[in-house]
């Protein structure tokens, strides 16, 4: 069993707990730390993570965030490094790098573009290819193709008219395809309605669903459409790789040049 926690200011237990009583560090936030411009500083602070986790029995990190500060109302900015994407996707891919290299994969968010508001369930964005990709998209690449990001958060918003969970376009011919990306995609917090049930989602690209209320049929795949069976069980397999994925980069990494050794284990 695998036991992911919220962030991205470190673990918190505003959302979930029951799994540990050992006690996190509390970070600055991300607009601070991008005000450093330090990505030794952001290797750091995933190292850190990616030890307490292990240390406390915890695998995932729903973090970091490289989503853009468009407006300064956004209501979600402090969770966001800054307004520039290639600044956002150094520093997220060093974060990533250094949790992995401590044994926890980062679920890098919220991909698609879901900027304005304090949550976007109900947003939906239209734009240039040129802009999604020079802007809103350059963060994504820089992690996942920098960081070697094993692990992607899908957003509540929708793109063009279509939740971007469920959005093939996005998560099977940019992120799988193009980028070369391996590993699972996650929803945003989803309770098996609206827009973000699991039929499309699935076919789009997400493997997993974050809280889905199992009561409503909405959240739950057909045992007998040969698609749905397909894509779950290519989704049970990209959750496995990212955990494989995960545990053989920690083994296999050299620490020696690590500014600092954060000791896992007694």
């Amino acid at each position: 069993r695998a036991y992911d926690f919220d962030g991205p200011a470190g673990f918190n237990t505003n959302t979930q707990t029951g799994v540990t009583s050992g006690e996190w560090t509390a970070y600055p936030n991300q607009t601070l730390i991008g005000q450093t411009f330090s990505k030794s500083l952001a290797k750091q602070i995933g190292l850190s993570m990616g030890a307490e986790g292990v240390n406390t029995s915890l695998q995932g990190w729903y973090a970091p965030v490289v989503n853009l500060h468009r407006s300064p109302f956004n209501g979600r900015n402090y969770e966001m490094y800054s307004e520039d994407p290639v600044l956002s996707g150094k520093l997220g891919a060093q974060t990533i790098d250094g949790a992995k290299a401590n044994g926890v994969y980062c679920y890098l968010k919220h991909f698609g573009p879901t900027e304005p508001g304090q949550n976007s369930r109900n947003q939906n964005s239209w734009m240039t290819e040129q802009n999604l990709r020079e802007n809103y998209f350059k963060a994504f690449e820089i992690a996942v193709k920098e960081g070697g990001s094993n692990a992607v958060m899908s957003s509540f918003s929708s793109l063009g008219g279509v939740w971007t969970g469920a959005n093939n376009g996005i998560f099977i011919d940019i992120l799988r395809n193009e980028w070369g990306f391996r590993g699972s995609v996650l929803t945003d917090w989803c309770d098996g309605g609206g827009n973000m049930n699991c039929h499309v989602g699935v076919r789009g690209g997400n493997d997993i669903w974050l809280n889905p209320n199992v009561g409503n049929n909405r959240s739950k795949l057909s045992r007998t459409d040969p698609t749905e069976v397909y894509c779950a069980k290519q989704a049970a397999k990209n959750v496995i790789y990212t955990v494989c994925n995960t545990r053989y980069y920690s083994n296999h990494y050299d620490h020696s040049q690590d500014e600092m050794v954060f000791p896992i284990g007694e």
